[in-house]
């Protein structure tokens, strides 16, 4: 009986620590989206002010537009493996 008991609490401690691992790595890459979206802001408004041109902003959105895409495809298939096992419950 003992042993069942240490089994089932190392699986739960198992599965802490993983979902735990989830939610560090989504954290990280919702703050690097972050950055990455404050970064654009940024440049938006120094276009606005005429610091930065026109061509160098749509090269820029251009870029940002392609990380983010990446970013979120990334985060999104952490959410589902995350909620695919059971760690939002």
């Amino acid at each position: 009986m003992l042993c069942v008991r240490i089994s089932i609490l190392q699986a739960e401690e198992d599965h802490m620590n993983k979902s735990h691992t989830y939610f560090e790595q989504i954290l990280e890459i919702q703050q690097q989206r972050r950055g990455f979206q404050d970064g654009l802001e940024l440049l938006l408004d120094l276009h606005a002010r005429g610091k930065v041109s026109k061509k160098d902003l749509d090269k820029s959105i251009a870029l940002w537009h392609t990380v983010e895409s990446t970013l979120k495809e990334e985060v999104t298939a952490l959410y589902d493996k995350a909620y695919a096992e059971g760690c939002f419950n």
